[in-house]
């Protein structure tokens, strides 16, 4: 840790409290295994944080993708590439994850009379076998002007006649700064 860290986190803090007159009475203290070199973010709440120890990945909302599953959600590429000073987002953008049963997807396995043959002779709390889902990148996370555009982008079409359709991603092969761009922008235009 540098020298006078502490003492610098601790004058920041009491400076961002004095205009509420609210005293500051504690001290402060970094500790190293807390700490980090480098850290990337990518929408609301992903980042990575590299660390003495290793990267600490937080990635949230992301079917509970984990680093370990057979294929991890393509996450925890783009924060490790962010990490690295690297522009390229992932090109592959799937993953696989299982999970365990819950009792409402097996309600609703046991009342399908056409679907989900490979899984009624699962019951609650049996592993779902893994399956291959895409990634989609969206940019409900930048700022809004009104909750009509928030609304717009939660309810893009996830698909078109049968296919898959991309959002942001469909601009990975200009890389991470290319598809942040067009978020910004709140742009899906047609890639040639």
């Amino acid at each position: 840790m540098p020298d006078g860290a502490d003492e610098a986190a601790l004058a920041f803090v009491r400076r961002f409290w004095a205009p509420y007159g609210l005293p500051f009475s504690f001290t402060l203290a970094h500790k190293a295994g807390n700490s980090f070199r480098k850290s990337a973010y990518w929408s609301k709440g992903d980042y990575a944080l590299a660390t003495e120890a290793g990267t600490v990945f937080a990635i949230r909302g992301k079917s509970r993708s984990r680093l370990t599953d057979s294929k991890p959600h393509p996450t925890f590429t783009l924060l490790n590439n962010i990490l690295d000073g690297s522009n390229d987002f992932p090109q592959d953008l799937t993953y696989r994850r299982g999970g365990i049963l819950k009792v409402g997807l097996y309600l609703l396995i046991q009342a399908s009379e056409t679907g989900y043959a490979g899984l009624k002779h699962l019951r609650p709390g049996d592993n779902l076998p893994d399956q291959e889902y895409p990634a989609r990148y969206n940019n409900t996370h930048l700022p809004l002007a009104a909750e009509a555009t928030y609304l717009r982008r939660r309810n893009r079409k996830k698909v078109h006649r049968g296919r898959p359709v991309e959002w942001f991603e469909r601009y990975r092969a200009g890389g991470i700064s290319r598809v942040h761009t067009f978020m910004v922008k709140d742009k899906l235009l047609s890639v040639k």
